[in-house]
């Protein structure tokens, strides 16, 4: 059987905390153009995730 260390090395660094956390999981849309002309795409729904 294994067992777990009492000591251990850090898992991640400490050069980015506090972490920041997004308040909602889903994006709001803060600009909706009025158009007159036939159906075109306006905009797409997207989120951050990871590093980028």
């Amino acid at each position: 059987m294994g067992h777990r260390k009492k000591s251990a090395p850090r898992h991640g660094s400490l050069a980015y905390l506090p972490r920041g956390r997004a308040k909602r999981t889903v994006g709001r849309i803060r600009f909706w153009p009025k158009v007159e002309e036939g159906p075109t795409m306006l905009g797409f729904m997207g989120y951050k995730a990871g590093m980028t």
